[in-house]
């Protein structure tokens, strides 16, 4: 997916408005921005932005993936405070 962005806005969140019954709509959030040249600019949807992160190599003092070490608990700001 590409299309026209306004100069500066590579990087921005691209998001697109889904139809529902009654006169609403859904907002989803599709992906970001990435530079190229020209103006059409194509779009890193999240599978592939969740994929190129799991190729990033592990730094020093990181553990990784089934080393037996548990992450730890992540608080999701949008569950709110328990």
């Amino acid at each position: 997916m590409d299309g026209l962005a306004p100069k500066g806005c590579v990087g921005a969140p691209v998001f697109v408005g889904l139809h529902l019954e009654d006169d609403r709509f859904k907002l989803v959030c599709l992906g970001v921005l990435l530079p190229s040249e020209g103006l059409a600019h194509p779009v890193a949807t999240f599978d592939l932005i969740r994929a190129a992160v799991r190729e990033l190599p592990v730094q020093s003092g990181q553990s990784a993936a089934g080393t037996g070490t548990a992450p730890a608990a992540k608080s999701r700001w949008w569950r709110g405070r328990r």
